[in-house]
């Protein structure tokens, strides 16, 4: 029959034929491609998502160590300060005056230790650090505006910030 056909129809129909297979090929390729996507995503996903829990369930326990590790910070600095203060329980009219001195103190003095002794004169030593110096200088000022110490020493070592932010002030007076 193709004998019968004139070639020009001959041509476009080879053409046609040719194009469909083409379309079907290319429909094979990409049914084969999704078929092997679909057969291979299990493994990858089993693979995948556990690997991604486990680093955020080791990023979550990281926080909360280094949280835990802040918390036992400060109960050891609360524990120590608690044992400082027991020395203040047992000289009922030093916890007043330890109240006035850290009314006093700026919101960036930390204080870390206070030893109290009493006697004539008796002194009370404020160990601790200050991000800035000027504080320090500050909180010395207002301490000796108070009038209730003979003397307000700080090392001057520790006012001109040789000690980086670690100082020690000693008051002494009658109590």
């Amino acid at each position: 029959m193709t004998n019968v056909l004139p070639k020009e129809t001959r041509a476009r129909i080879e053409a046609h034929v040719h194009a469909k297979f083409v379309v079907v090929g290319a429909i094979m390729a990409a049914s084969s491609g999704a078929i092997a996507l679909l057969s291979i995503l299990p493994a990858y996903v089993s693979i995948y998502l556990p690997r991604t829990a486990l680093e955020d369930a080791s990023r979550e326990l990281r926080d909360l160590e280094a949280q835990a590790g802040e918390d036992r910070a400060v109960v050891a600095r609360t524990r120590a300060i608690v044992g400082e203060l027991a020395a203040v329980r047992a000289e009922p009219q030093a916890a007043p005056l330890i109240g006035d001195i850290l009314a006093q103190k700026p919101a960036s003095i930390i204080i870390e230790n206070i030893a109290y002794r009493p006697g004539s004169p008796g002194t009370i030593t404020l160990t601790g650090k200050t991000p800035d110096r000027r504080d320090l200088e500050a909180y010395r000022e207002r301490l000796t505006a108070m009038q209730r110490f003979s003397s307000v020493s700080i090392p001057v070592a520790a006012l001109v910030g040789a000690l980086s932010g670690a100082f020690t002030i000693t008051l002494s007076g009658n109590f």
